[in-house]
């Protein structure tokens, strides 16, 4: 009987609903579980393999002739500062009796963090993320590139890369590269474009929409402020879903100022959450959003007054303990919520959606590498209040 009392709610919102709203609910959770099949695969077969480092600035000519001068260790014996700033050299050496011969053979070495020189038996093969002397910030670009010619006994790979900002643990490339047919790889390449950059710049682009539609009708029905930054909050996270593709770092060359945005924009999104999702009805919720609103002008101007990459990812990561303590909150009103039998499916989703990313955060921690899926489900959280308004 307790177990039927509890699931009543669920299932009286659930009868409540039109054919309209319950088709796009699972329009959205279809898709949802589509991506989290799709990351769960990438995670379990990733392939994490020992490159050889060198850490130093070698001048290019010497080290594409005498590589093997320079004291290379394993990848996991290097200890990297998160906030390294500055040139290593990577290398991998195929014996040619372990290569296939393709009719196009190219090389699929994956995402390299940051900027690349890759060079082919002492051959440039392909660069990204550095045009001229200007070092880009591209840890996201998977690196693909055609192979000119085999040596007769081995085959030396050495990437020269350069970072200019911190990006999670990540230094250099983290894949194992495969030698394979030019168009394997490139179905290779493009499915990893798709789901690290495309997917989440569509995915943001059709929630800015949707929530300015959503923000437009509000403004236009006089409906309260609540509704209100519903839309706004939409329409932040969507252009999170944007940044975080890093599609824009590759269309503006001031890639410091596109990190200021996101980051500004993150801080913003979580205030519009807040605000909307905690009442106003108590003077300690009130505290507690005028605060919010204090830090979140802090951590704004304080991002745009710094002038590198890792100046204003520290700034970003001293904001955690800020989502953690208002994480915190959100969880106890969603409880809170589910206890007094109010708000149920929106609480559920909200406790959900504050639990993938704790999850996703672990499995970073570990080192494992996989597709992230906390903003879809974000993504699908909010669009499924949007639905249900």
């Amino acid at each position: 009987m307790k177990f039927k009392s509890f699931l009543g709610p669920y299932l009286q919102t659930i009868s409540n609903l039109t054919w309209s709203q319950t088709r796009k609910i699972f329009c959205f959770a279809g898709f949802f579980f589509f991506l989290l099949g799709t990351s769960s695969f990438e995670s379990i077969w990733a392939k994490q393999q020992e490159w050889m480092v060198y850490v130093g600035d070698a001048p290019t000519e010497e080290m594409l002739e005498h590589s093997e001068m320079f004291p290379f260790v394993p990848k996991s014996e290097v200890k990297f500062d998160r906030l390294f700033e500055g040139t290593s050299w990577y290398k991998w050496i195929f014996n040619t009796s372990e290569i296939q011969r393709n009719l196009n053979p190219s090389i699929y070495i994956g995402p390299i963090a940051e900027s690349d020189e890759t060079y082919w038996n002492g051959v440039l093969i392909g660069k990204t993320g550095k045009t001229g002397e200007k070092i880009c910030f591209h840890p996201h670009i998977p690196r693909h590139y055609l192979i000119p010619f085999f040596a007769i006994d081995k085959n030396i790979l050495l990437i020269k890369s350069t970072k200019v900002g911190m990006y999670y643990n990540q230094f250099g490339p983290s894949n194992t590269p495969t030698i394979d047919d030019e168009e394997f790889n490139h179905h290779k390449e493009k499915k990893y474009r798709f789901l690290r950059s495309y997917l989440y710049f569509i995915i943001g682009i059709v929630i800015v929409v949707l929530g300015t539609i959503f923000l437009i009708i509000q403004l236009f029905s006089k409906r309260p402020l609540q509704s209100i930054q519903i839309g706004i909050c939409d329409i932040f996270l969507g252009m999170h879903g944007v940044f975080y593709s890093f599609i824009p770092l590759e269309f503006f060359s001031n890639n410091l100022l596109v990190i200021k945005f996101h980051c500004s924009d993150i801080f913003l999104c979580l205030f519009f959450l807040y605000s909307w999702f905690i009442p106003t009805s108590s003077k300690k919720h009130q505290i507690q959003k005028i605060a919010l609103f204090l830090i979140t002008v802090f951590f704004t101007v304080g991002i745009f007054l710094q002038d590198t990459i890792n100046k204003c990812l520290i700034l970003y990561f001293f904001w955690y303990p800020v989502l953690a303590f208002y994480g915190i909150l959100l969880v106890s009103e969603a409880i809170k919520n589910l206890l007094r039998k109010n708000n149920i499916l929106v609480s559920s989703v909200m406790l959900a959606t504050i639990a993938i990313p704790l999850v996703e955060f672990l499995i970073l921690i570990i080192g494992i590498n996989h597709f992230e899926i906390s903003f879809s489900f974000m993504s699908f959280f909010l669009l499924t209040t949007v639905v249900l308004k």
